[in-house]
């Protein structure tokens, strides 16, 4: 439940802008991050409102690619536009890879209304900590609002490089944007209220398993004393 994607009544009206870009070269800057220099192109400015459907997750077993310390602190898969206004989102399956977002649908009638330039993965970095935390904090079904530049990137150490798309109507390889974000708000947060029950879940399990353990320690201790009574 906590991965449920909201109904379109529940939707903003911001959901339905269509993302800014005004193509122009700003000046190239660096920034560390975790004791690894990056230098950053700025391509263009950008300005992006959506649902987020699904994200990646860099602490998974299965994404060799990302470790605790790659700048690409996410992946968000964003829909808006048309595809949020008319609700055909709702019919569709998402899934994130290590560095791609799919989706599927199940009725040919969904596949032809999903306007597929009207979707896209963003590569998010940046370098203030607290814009950190609050990308690492955005979840599926959340309403986002973000600023800042479609850029490329690089490790100043190693010259590898990222580029970002320029357009969205580009599908498969590096039609993915990579956005410095400047700032982000999250307008309207997805399935508080599931999140909540499945931390409190999780740490109300852990808390059990621990009290049994508590309690076969003490059982086994007191075994042990009856026994060194016999």
């Amino acid at each position: 439940m906590k991965k449920q994607l909201p109904d379109k009544e529940m939707l903003l009206a911001e959901m339905y802008k269509m993302p800014l870009q005004e193509n122009r070269i700003r000046q190239e800057f660096t920034f560390d991050y975790r004791g690894t220099g990056y230098k950053v192109s700025p391509v263009a400015d950008y300005e992006l409102w959506g649902l987020v459907v699904t994200h990646n997750d860099i602490g998974k077993f299965g994404d060799i690619y990302h470790m605790e310390d790659s700048v690409d602190l996410k992946d968000i898969c964003v829909v808006w536009g048309e595809n949020a206004a008319s609700g055909v989102y709702e019919k569709g399956k998402y899934k994130s890879g290590s560095w791609t977002c799919y989706w599927r649908f199940k009725s040919g009638e969904a596949w032809v209304q999903f306007n597929e330039s009207q979707i896209a993965n963003n590569h998010l970095i940046a370098s203030d900590p607290e814009i950190q935390e609050k990308i690492r904090q955005i979840r599926i079904g959340d309403q986002i609002h973000l600023t800042g530049y479609l850029v490329n990137y690089e490790n100043v150490d190693t010259e590898w490089r990222r580029e970002s798309s320029m357009t969205r109507e580009d599908t498969g390889n590096h039609a993915c944007e990579v956005v410095y974000v400047e700032d982000l708000k999250i307008l309207k947060p997805g399935n508080a209220e599931w999140y909540l029950i499945w931390q409190w879940g999780k740490w109300g399990l852990l808390g059990l398993i621990v009290f049994k353990l508590i309690l076969m320690f003490f059982g086994a201790r007191k075994d042990v004393e009856e026994m060194g009574k016999i």
